[in-house]
């Protein structure tokens, strides 16, 4: 077994080449430096010795020097695997002290093994030779080792300083960014400003923008005075940003130089504002990218990686501010909807109880039964609205639970349905039950709060006269029950969001159908309480299929 020394003062660097070289059949032996060593070398000449150069007491250079000089250990191969003198001169003057090899760190571990074992074979052959160049004059030695360890302090010195450079323009940056979201605010667009002035500040660029697609008008604002600071167009396929928004270029968009790029085409913000570079990373909501921010320099340049990583900070800032907006708009419209569907059923219930208040004693019995059931009809809505609100509240508060028990579900669908096929509505509605239903395990008061939900919903928006089905099938999921109506369906964008808090199909203009865009939310906090899953399908000839299932 050969016997290999090793030598570094980095525990790290010994623990990796001892485990290499032990793998390939070699006792080994470390030292943490020259002197140490050449110490263990006399006491047990080693077969083979492995240096680092730059080490404490006695460096790689010194030790080599001092190995080719003792007869007893000159004619054993000297490697030296060194990560910090890498030049060719280096490499010159190591073998001149008359190394076997130099070979520069990290290197692959088989090519590494492979140099090894050709030394070997070489020094067992006598091809290598004793070092005889280290016996040059003394004073030509230290004149050429002084050279090269000036050399490297030199560069080590430059890489320090550009090093301190970095970490304190990083840490400026970090500390920029710190007082940047401290100071974000509950105004969208202040906030848009704030992040695009840190961002021209920061990344050194002629221009920060932020553009926003909506319904094909591009909208950017920029960190530029006067009347660039605002850019609207309703013909944005020429400008950079939309091409970078709809995926018509990669993402980040980093161009150094417009005019050697294929992505240098005429783009209306680069020579409005005379740009040459550009960076850019797009801006997403809810996963699809609805803007991009871009940062754009007069000059041809090379982005680093750590402006990449900046930008991408601030885009993903960006999105969060896009979230807010987003959930902001909709509590307004929330807001909106909810006042009108309040204000609805207190307006019947205080007409129609004033009209009683006047008309008292005057009103035959078919116009009575007739204010009462409006009041009625009325009063259960205001209930379900409240209900509605209620549950909401248990949902945000973490406090929405459901209670399991044993129930005989046959009966409960077929009472839903026939009470539904004696009221007043103006649909016609239609079961499908398993003929073994049995008994399952799920709170009955929420599942009759779920079926009014999906059923109401789909009365809603089925036009009169059409068919409403219930199904109900038992399979390897649990309990599956669909409701089937003939209503205009859901537009496929939308399928996924229409269960979500507060989502309308329709917006809060043009609210066309009654509800405050939470039933179908609280349907799948029901469904999921009880460990299931709902859904939309669009049914074969029109309409909408919700399913849900539930393990029972």
């Amino acid at each position: 077994m050969h016997k290999a020394l090793i030598v570094d003062d980095n525990a790290q660097n010994l623990y990796v080449l001892r485990f290499l070289l032990e793998g390939h059949g070699f006792q080994v032996t470390e030292a943490e430096n020259g002197a140490e060593a050449l110490e263990k070398a006399r006491h047990d000449p080693p077969d083979l010795v492995i240096s680092d150069i730059l080490m404490p007491v006695m460096d790689g250079f010194s030790l080599c020097r001092e190995w080719m000089a003792d007869p007893s250990l000159r004619g054993i191969p000297f490697v030296f695997y060194t990560a910090t003198y890498t030049d060719p001169k280096d490499e010159e003057f190591a073998l001149s002290l008359g190394a076997s090899r130099f070979i520069i760190k990290p290197a692959d571990p088989q090519e590494f093994t492979s140099i090894i074992r050709a030394t070997m074979e070489k020094a067992e052959r006598g091809e290598l030779e004793a070092g005889e160049a280290a016996v040059e004059a003394e004073e030509d030695h230290y004149r050429r080792y002084s050279e090269r360890l000036v050399k490297k302090l030199e560069k080590k010195m430059v890489e320090l300083e550009a090093e301190v450079a970095e970490r304190r323009r990083l840490k400026k940056w970090l500390e920029g960014l710190v007082r940047l979201f401290l100071g974000l605010g509950a105004d969208f667009l202040a906030n848009m400003g704030r992040i695009l002035d840190f961002a021209g500040e920061t990344l050194g660029g002629t221009l920060a923008a932020y553009s926003r697609l909506q319904r094909n008008v591009l909208s950017t604002i920029t960190n530029s005075p006067g009347d660039d600071r605002l850019l609207v167009t309703k013909r944005p396929e020429e400008w950079m940003p939309y091409r970078l928004i709809t995926g018509q270029v990669a993402s980040p968009l980093v161009v150094a130089d417009l005019g050697a790029t294929p992505q240098g085409a005429p783009d209306e913000l680069a020579r409005r504002f005379g740009l040459r570079s550009l960076l850019g990373f797009p801006v997403h909501l809810h996963g699809e990218a609805v803007g991009c921010l871009l940062v754009g320099d007069r000059e041809a340049r090379e982005w680093s990686a750590d402006e990449l990583k900046l930008a991408g900070i601030l885009s993903r800032a960006l999105s969060i501010e896009e979230e807010r907006l987003f959930h902001a708009e909709r509590m307004k419209d929330f807001i909106d909807i909810a006042s009108h569907e309040l204000r609805h059923p207190i307006t019947v219930l205080k007409g129609y109880s004033q009209l009683l208040r006047e008309l008292r004693g005057r009103l035959d019995r078919e116009n009575v039964d007739y204010i009462l059931t409006a009041i009625e009809t009325g009063s259960d809505r205001l209930s379900r609205l409240v209900s509605g609100l209620v549950d909401l509240s248990r949902i945000e508060r973490g406090t929405f639970t459901i209670k399991r028990k044993e129930a005989d579900l046959a009966p409960f669908f077929k009472a839903m349905l026939d009470e539904l096929s004696k009221s007043a509505y103006e649909h016609a509605f239609s079961l499908n039950l398993p003929e073994e239903l049995g008994k399952c395990s799920v709170d009955l008061i929420r599942l009759n709060e779920l079926m009014e939900i999906l059923l109401d919903n789909a009365i809603k928006f089925s036009p009169p006269g059409s068919e409403i089905g219930v199904e109900v099938a038992l399979g390897e999921e649990g309990l599956t029950v669909s409701v089937l109506d003939r209503g205009p369906g859901i537009p496929e964008e939308q399928r996924e969001r229409v269960f979500e808090r507060f989502a309308q199909v329709d917006d809060a203009l043009h609210h066309s159908h009654p509800g405050m865009g939470i039933g179908l939310y609280v349907a799948r906090e029901i469904v999921e309480a009880h460990g299931g899953r709902i859904w939309h399908e669009p049914r074969e000839g029109g309409g909408s299929i919700i399913r849900f299932t539930i393990p029972v």
